[in-house]
């Protein structure tokens, strides 16, 4: 997948899919709504958010400056969510259901 990116004037992150010249993503400072301190980190971070588009061991592009940014979830847990998914659908009463809810959020909890 060719996905790119551009750097405004303003230090703004658009990131285009192919075959697209409507951005699909426009950021216009850190996800957690700090400014970028400049045209190289916003250059930087939109190369950590493809890379993470492009390659599935990639972490995801951090949320903040400073911070790492977080690992994808690994096919192990990938399987354990899908697997209390189904459980919680399956459910038959309240107490199946939130039993199953609650070893869902186990899973994501133990994943950060």
């Amino acid at each position: 997948m060719s996905i790119r990116y551009e750097i405004g004037y303003d230090n703004s992150v658009k990131i285009f899919y192919p075959d697209s010249d409507v951005p699909s993503l426009f950021q216009p400072h850190w996800p957690n709504g700090d400014a970028w301190a400049d045209a190289a980190e916003a250059t930087a971070w939109a190369q950590l958010y493809v890379a993470s588009i492009n390659d599935e061991t990639a972490p995801y592009a951090p949320g903040a400056r400073g911070e790492a940014g977080r690992a994808k979830p690994t096919a192990e847990q990938k399987a354990a969510i899908a697997a209390a998914r189904a459980v919680i659908e399956a459910a038959t009463t309240p107490e199946e259901r939130q039993t199953a809810q609650a070893a869902l959020r186990a899973i994501y909890e133990a994943m950060n």
